[in-house]
């Protein structure tokens, strides 16, 4: 009726149908981490920024971004790890030719029997998380101190 798009949006089947499924049910893990450290955030803070002198885009990132990183860091680590098991979603809404990890697991193991290539892909899998989990621990050892 607004005259945005001539006809409906193809969102089954496709990549894009799969990212806004999984934004949409992964999005409540990022937004509670976050509300709960932002709402923690006492508002003198910024207010005495803006008294020293600072515009409100340097307040935001000299005082509220950096006292804002544990909510941030914890809902980004939460919602990869659900990201990496993510299944029924992507089977539900996307198309054969856009496969996540877990679904290409659970193929190679129910559909061919090969345990070998899916035991593989499980340790590509697994080290890839344990490097991703080791830069953001060194990320955070480095920003304490």
């Amino acid at each position: 009726d607004l005259g945005v798009i001539a006809e409906p949006l193809t969102l089954i089947y496709n990549r894009t149908g799969v990212l806004i499924g999984m934004v949409h049910i992964l999005l409540p893990f990022m937004i509670l981490p976050l509300y709960s450290v932002l709402a923690r955030i006492d508002p003198s803070y910024v207010k005495a920024a803006s008294s020293l002198g600072a515009s409100p885009f340097w307040s935001f990132l000299r005082v509220y971004l950096p006292l804002s990183l544990p909510g941030v860091v914890s809902g980004t680590v939460l919602v990869f790890v659900l990201g990496l098991g993510y299944y029924i979603t992507p089977a539900l809404l996307g198309s054969p030719g856009d496969l996540m990890i877990a679904q290409l697991i659970e193929m190679q193991v129910a559909d061919f029997g090969d345990w070998g290539l899916a035991g593989a892909l499980a340790v590509v899998l697994f080290a890839g998380t344990a490097i991703t989990f080791g830069f953001i621990r060194q990320s955070l050892a480095g920003a304490r101190t």
